[in-house]
């Protein structure tokens, strides 16, 4: 429906699909991916990153070069307006497939992790190194002590796809705190105290 698209809803520009992915390598055929409202891959069986067409799929990967280059866009027409940049990752959400050479890492350093906990770990480990790539980029640009970032997760770990929650009891889709309480985070380097 277009009426609920981050467009339609106060966004100016929008990169992503609109609801569940089948798979981070590509998501067709059961999911469309727009640009602002406009469908950008109908009909096609591989999904190609329109920035880096020379790259395979994955979507963690697309989502931040997007967000870079949303970011890029707006400091150079508007480098005195402020920005508000929602990045959205589906990861690490189920189905849970890191890259192949993310998931080979995490197996060679620990090779005692059964296959399911070490996808998880190498899952979650590829998005924070993509999380990395963005604040690296905010830093670069010169506006870290200008930004407010805020971390959150939706739900806690999944428990059934290698997640751990600690000593909290349950996990995604429980009443119990593994499954509401999330890790959240800000960051405003002069603002708010490290730590």
């Amino acid at each position: 429906d277009p009426k609920q698209s981050p467009v339609a809803r106060g966004f100016d520009r929008f990169y992503g699909t609109r609801n569940f992915i089948d798979s981070y390598f590509t998501v067709l055929p059961h999911c469309q991916v727009f640009l602002d409202d406009k469908e950008v891959l109908p009909g096609t069986e591989t999904p190609v990153n329109h920035l880096h067409p020379e790259r395979e799929w994955y979507t963690t990967d697309v989502f931040t070069d997007y967000a870079l280059h949303f970011m890029d866009e707006s400091f150079k027409k508007h480098a005195d307006q402020p920005l508000f940049l929602y990045l959205a990752y589906n990861a690490p959400h189920f189905p849970i497939q890191p890259p192949k050479d993310w998931l080979e890492k995490v197996q060679k350093r620990e090779p005692q992790l059964d296959k399911k906990r070490a996808t998880n770990v190498a899952f979650v480990e590829h998005m924070d190194h993509e999380i990395g790539k963005f604040l690296d980029t905010v830093k670069d640009i010169g506006i870290a002590e200008d930004t407010l970032i805020v971390f959150s997760s939706d739900n806690g770990g999944s428990l059934p796809h290698g997640a751990l929650n600690g000593d909290l009891r349950g996990g995604k889709q429980d009443h119990w705190e593994g499954g509401i309480r999330v890790p959240t985070c800000a960051v405003w380097p002069g603002v708010i105290t490290p730590g």
